[in-house]
Formats: structure tokens, sequence, C-alpha cells
């Protein structure tokens, strides 16, 4: 009998360089429409990359660094994607990650 996948909803804030994405707020009035599109479009990939298990499509950053729920520390998109696919191909295998991104807000002095 095949198990059903696990389905894992993103809750909570994403960091995105000077950006942040949190539920609940509301838009900055200053706030470019084509930075809040390709936003959106950043989580939307993210997410397609847990979904189809690539850790290389997960990962978005050259520069980028993780810190993992015990503590490791990852640094740049190779280290996080090899983290990444080790999960994929092991404890999150058939995993779904959904999400929607409700409001941008840009971060401001």
């Amino acid at each position: 009998m095949e198990k059903p996948p696990i389905i894992l909803s993103t809750v909570g804030v994403l960091l995105v360089g000077a950006v942040t994405m949190s539920f609940g707020e509301s838009a900055s009035p200053a706030a470019n429409p084509a930075d809040v599109t390709a936003i959106r479009a950043l989580y939307q990939r993210m997410m397609d990359g847990w979904n189809k298990g690539s850790g290389e499509a997960f990962v978005f950053a050259e520069d980028g660094e993780q810190v993992a729920f015990d503590g490791t520390h990852f640094q740049g998109r190779q280290e996080i994607a090899a983290s990444h696919q080790q999960l994929f191909d092991t404890f999150l295998k058939g995993s779904r990650l959904v999400g929607k991104v409700q409001h941008v807000r840009f971060l401001t002095p």
C-alpha cells in the first residue's frame, strides 16, 4: 500500500535580502509592482523545487546561508542544495510544500 504524500504548509516569514514577505501585513505604498511580482515568482519557484524533490531547484541564491533546525550552518548554493537533496531523498521524499504569499511589505529605514 502506497503511503499518502506528506503535505507541509508554509507559515511565518520568508526573508529575501532586504525584502520581507509577511502574512497579514499590507503592501508598502511605494512598492514597485515588478518587484512584488518577482518576489511572488521566487516563492513559487522554491515551492516547485521542493515539490520536484530537487535541492538544486529549491535553492535560489549562490551566496545564500542557512541555519538548520539543529544549528548546522550551510554556506552557498552547493552546500544548501546538497543538504536539501539529502532530505528530499530520505525524510521528505514525496512531501509537498504548499503556501501562498498574501502580502509583500518592503523594509524601510
